[in-house]
C-alpha cells in the first residue's frame, strides 16, 4: 500500500511545482510588463503631426480626424504641397518625403518618427488604448470586415483618386466618368451600403448567412458608432460631393449626409476654405486629367 501511494504523491508534488512555477512566471511577466510600460511612459514626449493643405490632402485629413476624435494632444505643422517651402521642409520631418507623419519627442536630441497613415493609427492605438478604443468594432467578425475595407481604401480606387483629387473648395455638377472611375465610385457606394445593411440587421456579416432582422448597432455611421473605417472613407465623402455624385442608394446617401454633418469634418472643411494656395495640377477641369496621386508626396 505504501509503495502504491508513492506515485500519486510524487505526481502531485510535480504538478504543484509546475503550478507554482507558472504562477511565478505570470507574476514576473506582469512585473516586467509594468516596468517596461513605466519606462516607456517616461521617455515618451510631445507629439507633432505634420500635414499638408487641408483643401487637397486626403491622407492628412485622415490622420487629423483620428487624433481629434481620440482627443490626443498634438502640435500641428502644416507644409503646403508643391511649394518651395514643401521641398525644403518635408525632408526635415519625413524620411519618405510624404505626409502625414507623426513625430514623438523622446529626449531633447532624439525622436520617434512614424509615417504612413495606417502605421500612425496602429502606433496611436497601442500608445493610447483607452482614447482610441473607438477605432475598431468589438465584434470579431465585423472587426475583420472593417479591417478589410480599411485596407481596401488604403490601396484601391486609384482610377478615381488619380483623376479626381480631393478639392473641398469646389463643387461640380453633371460630371461624366469613364468606366474605370465609375467602377471605383460604385464600389465605394456598395461598401457604404453593405456596412449600413449589416448594422441595421438587413444583411449578415457572414457570406450566405441569415440576416439578424433587427439592428445590431446603434448609430448612423458605417458600423454604428464612429470608427476608423469612417475616418478612412471621410475623404471619399468629400470627393464624391465635390464631383457631384449623389448616390441612388438611400443608405449610402444618408451616410454621406451623416459624415458631412460631423463637427470635426466641418472644422477641417472650414480650415480648407480659408487656405489661399491654389495648386493648378489639383484643380480638375473637364477637358484634362490632374496629376496622378502616386506622384503626390502624401501617403
Amino acid at each position: 500500500m505504501e509503495r502504491k501511494q508513492v506515485v500519486p504523491l510524487v505526481a502531485a508534488a510535480a504538478v504543484g511545482g509546475v503550478v507554482a512555477a507558472l504562477c511565478t512566471s505570470v507574476v514576473l511577466c506582469r512585473h516586467q510588463r509594468k516596468k517596461r510600460d513605466s519606462s516607456r511612459a517616461k521617455v515618451s514626449g510631445p507629439l507633432t503631426l505634420v500635414l499638408a493643405n487641408k483643401n487637397y490632402s486626403s491622407w492628412s485629413l485622415r490622420a487629423w480626424l483620428f487624433v481629434k476624435h481620440a482627443a490626443i494632444p498634438v502640435k500641428e505643422v502644416r507644409i503646403p504641397i508643391f511649394t518651395p517651402q514643401w521641398t525644403t521642409e518635408v525632408k526635415k520631418w519625413s524620411p519618405s518625403e510624404r505626409v502625414p507623419v507623426l513625430r514623438e519627442e523622446r529626449t531633447t536630441e532624439s525622436s520617434l518618427v512614424i509615417w504612413d497613415s495606417l502605421s500612425i493609427f496602429d502606433y496611436l492605438i497601442e500608445r493610447f488604448p483607452d482614447a482610441t478604443s473607438f477605432a475598431w468594432p468589438t465584434n470579431p467578425d465585423i472587426r475583420a470586415i472593417a479591417k478589410s475595407m480599411v485596407a481596401e481604401m488604403h490601396s484601391s480606387f486609384l482610377a478615381l483618386r488619380d483623376s479626381y483629387p480631393m478639392n473641398i473648395r469646389k463643387e461640380f455638377k453633371d460630371v461624366t466618368f469613364d468606366a474605370a472611375i465609375q467602377n471605383d465610385i460604385n464600389r465605394i457606394i456598395d461598401i457604404w451600403s453593405q456596412c449600413r445593411r449589416i448594422s441595421l440587421g438587413l444583411e449578415s456579416v457572414v457570406t450566405g448567412g441569415v440576416a439578424p432582422g433587427s439592428p445590431i448597432f446603434a448609430g448612423p455611421f458605417l458600423f454604428g458608432s464612429f470608427s476608423l473605417i469612417d475616418i478612412m472613407f471621410s475623404s471619399e465623402v468629400l470627393r464624391l460631393r465635390t464631383y457631384g455624385v449623389n448616390p441612388a442608394d438611400k443608405l449610402a446617401r444618408q451616410y454621406m449626409d451623416t459624415m458631412l454633418a460631423l463637427p470635426y469634418l466641418r472644422e477641417w472643411c472650414s480650415g480648407a476654405s480659408k487656405e489661399t494656395e491654389v495648386i493648378e495640377r489639383f484643380e480638375w477641369k473637364r477637358d484634362q486629367k490632374c496629376v496622378p496621386l502616386h506622384l503626390q508626396k502624401t501617403s
